[in-house]
């Protein structure tokens, strides 16, 4: 009996490795500007890539402006079903962090001691200071010597966002 050779050849590729996800143009942390996320995905016999921001469908190098903190998130999928997630957090912060003083006004003279204060107002305030003659100042502190004085205030918010303010007064 004589062998027949079949001249078909099937090829197949084992594939169990995920695709290989690059997410790009995503701060770290806190940016006082607009952010352009962007995807790459690398694999051999790419399927499907799907991009949300803030759970909602998001086309790949669209610009976010919107104030606040935002997910970017990336899932692919290869044809052999491997899948890959990436996803980054980051805030925008364009606004100048709040400072409020009271108890003293600019250029006023008082003729007892003062209680001034400051309050400070910005959903990302990382840092502030409040002095009086070059002097760290708490809350409910008196300033009781009399002649010139200067209040200095100022905020930092994650973004680098700076806020200050100065007042002078005299007892």
């Amino acid at each position: 009996a004589r062998l027949a050779l079949n001249p078909f050849v099937v090829g197949y590729a084992i594939d169990a490795t995920p695709p290989s996800i690059a997410l790009a143009g995503v701060p770290v942390g806190c940016t006082s500007s607009d952010v352009t996320p962007t995807v790459v995905v690398t694999d051999a016999h790419p399927e499907m890539v799907a991009m949300t921001l803030d759970g909602s469908p998001f086309p790949d190098g669209t610009p976010v402006a919107a104030e606040g903190t935002h997910t970017v998130a990336v899932v692919a999928v290869d044809a052999a079903g491997n899948t890959a997630e990436s996803q980054a957090t980051f805030t925008i912060d364009k606004t100048l962090p709040v400072i409020q003083i009271s108890g003293v006004e600019e250029g006023r003279v008082y003729a007892s001691a003062v209680a001034p204060a400051a309050t400070f107002d910005d959903v990302n305030l990382t840092s502030s200071a409040f002095l009086v003659d070059g002097v760290p100042f708490g809350g409910g502190d008196f300033v009781d010597a009399e002649g010139p004085h200067v209040l200095y205030a100022t905020a930092t918010d994650c973004a680098g966002n700076i806020a200050s303010t100065t007042v002078s007064f005299a007892i």
